[in-house]
Parts: C-alpha cells; sequence; structure tokens
C-alpha cells in the first residue's frame, strides 16, 4: 500500500494526512511541471541554504559538447530524491529521522521534508543534530506546514486553473477539518455587552 491513492486506505491519521498532501503534490506536478516547480521552490523558500530544484528536472538543450563531441540534440535529468515526514502533534524524533536519511543515495538532489501543524522554531533548534548529519550527506531538510503548503499552492495557481484551485480549496477544507491549520491568527474575541451607546 505504498502508492499514492485518490480515496486513502490507511487507518492512522497521520498515513491519511500524508497521503492527501502527496495526492495535492501529485495532481499539481500531472497539471504543470512548470506550476510544480514553482510551488516547490516557494515552499522550499527560506530554508538554510537556497534549494533549487527547477534545474534538476528535465532539461532540453542543442549542441552539448561531451568533451569528445558534439550531441546535436540533448534531453536530461538530474537524479533527485525527495522523502516526506509528517507529524500531527508530537514533535518530530530525531532517531527517526536520522532513519530516514538512509532512503537517500547518491542522488544529485536530496531533499527532506519535514510537515507538521506550524513552522515551529524551537523544533528546528532541536534538530539542528540532524541537519548537520544531513548535511554531511548533502541532504536538505526543509521545514514546513500545512497552512504554508495550501499558501503556495494557491500562489502558483493562475485565476482560470479552476479544476486546480477546486482541489486546493479541499485540500484546505481537509486539513482545516483535521484540524492542521492555525485557528488564533484567524479567530476574533468579540465580547458580549449588556448594553450599546
Amino acid at each position: 500500500m505504498s502508492d499514492i491513492h485518490y480515496f486513502p486506505r490507511y487507518s492512522h491519521p497521520e498515513n491519511v494526512v500524508t497521503n492527501n498532501t502527496l495526492l495535492l503534490l501529485l495532481r499539481l506536478r500531472e497539471y504543470s511541471r512548470f506550476k510544480f516547480e514553482k510551488f516547490m521552490e516557494k515552499l522550499c523558500a527560506g530554508a538554510d541554504e537556497e534549494v533549487q530544484l527547477a534545474g534538476s528536472w528535465l532539461r532540453f538543450q542543442q549542441q552539448k559538447g561531451t568533451g569528445q563531441s558534439v550531441v546535436d540534440g540533448f534531453i536530461g535529468q538530474d537524479s533527485l530524491k525527495i522523502a516526506v515526514e509528517t507529524k500531527l502533534g508530537d514533535a518530530f524524533d530525531a532517531a527517526q529521522l536520522e532513519n530516514h536519511l538512509a532512503v537517500f543515495g547518491d542522488e544529485q538532489h536530496k531533499l527532506l521534508i519535514l510537515l507538521s501543524r506550524s513552522h515551529d522554531e524551537a523544533a528546528d533548534s532541536q534538530l539542528r543534530a540532524v541537519r548537520e548529519l544531513a548535511k554531511q550527506r548533502n541532504i536538505q531538510v526543509v521545514s514546513t506546514s500545512f497552512e504554508k503548503i495550501v499558501r503556495e499552492a494557491r500562489d502558483c495557481l493562475s485565476p482560470h486553473d479552476e479544476e486546480m484551485t477546486a482541489l486546493v480549496d479541499d485540500y484546505e477544507a481537509f486539513c482545516s477539518d483535521q484540524e492542521l491549520l492555525p485557528k488564533d491568527k484567524y479567530t476574533m474575541f468579540v465580547p458580549p455587552a449588556a448594553r450599546s451607546h
């Protein structure tokens, strides 16, 4: 059951959330490679090091030199691996994340995305050792939130992308139902008053 499904078959809430998040990313990639690359760049903005993914996707070139000859046309793609770890409540477990680094091999571009309810600076300091270990293996670690995924997905879509906008809206509603989005900054407290003036 490792495939991404439209109708999740998982019983653990964390796995359902991860499946739905990956489904959004998959549909965005299928819809437009350019918009997916733009989304990934925005999602990774603010990382310790700048994450450059667009250059690692499919490239078309003419007159590509090999050192011994010149090929008339060239289509290539660098190796890339992106891993996602999701936490719904508890903080990330540093030992678990260190074990997750084993999923990466000799790919040119390696990215571990840590997905949680909020991007917590305290969590970043707790994960400093994991980030250092990842950096030694040329793995970039990016912390992000469900709110940022919704925001960045919307930002890379155009008003005429109605089908994808509806999908992002549905993903946002799912995240809201699962209480994965912040409430405090969207909540207004209005005390009742017995008399008005």
